[in-house]
């Protein structure tokens, strides 16, 4: 257990760089964003139109209801999944940072700890490397694509971070599949 801990910690050090790399460096992050023609208008409207904080879909067709003119604006688009929070927060902040390092940790104990569990019958570093990124692939198939399926979000967007999280678990498996072993299972 003493190299799940070991992964956790690794895996969180390595998905920080990753998705410094990742979202900043690398270009990416340029095919997934749009800046918005006049974000101070939208705001305002948002802040008169979605007064809480929360999740907002439109147009919002309520399933037990027949409005029809509401489902008509959803045949004819546009369609808009707002996450809108109220209260701003500093840039950068510190606290966003610990809490996606402590993300990374945990997800990455989680990933550890299925391959200690099935490392005994993962006799090769390639089938325990392979496992790990089989993880990852599940996670951003099942997360990453719920939303351009259920919610028509733009593909773009989540395809981008489909491959990010699977690219990051590819890397992270590799620490893992190598400390994590069917000999260190046992122990």
């Amino acid at each position: 257990m003493k190299r799940v801990a070991i992964v956790s910690l690794l895996g969180g050090v390595i998905g920080m760089i990753w998705g410094f790399l990742w979202w900043t460096v690398l270009p990416f992050s340029n095919y997934s964003f749009h800046e918005l023609k006049d974000e101070v208008e939208v705001a305002d409207v948002l802040t008169r139109n979605a007064p809480e904080t929360g999740t907002y879909y439109f147009p919002f067709v309520d399933p037990s209801t027949e409005d029809q003119a509401r489902m008509e604006r959803h045949r004819q688009g546009p369609l808009g999944h707002i996450f809108i929070r109220h209260k701003g927060a500093e840039p950068m902040a510190g606290s966003v940072f610990l809490f996606g390092f402590l993300h990374l940790v945990a997800s990455s104990f989680l990933v550890a700890l299925l391959l200690h569990m099935a490392a005994p019958s993962l006799a090769s570093f390639g089938i325990r490397w392979g496992f790990a990124v089989l993880i990852g692939v599940f996670g951003a198939v099942y997360h990453d694509l719920v939303y351009p399926i259920w919610f028509y979000h733009p593909w773009n967007y989540w395809l981008i971070g489909a491959v990010d999280h699977v690219l990051t678990w590819t890397l992270i498996g590799a620490v893992a599949a190598k400390l994590i072993t069917p000999e260190t299972a046992k122990v």
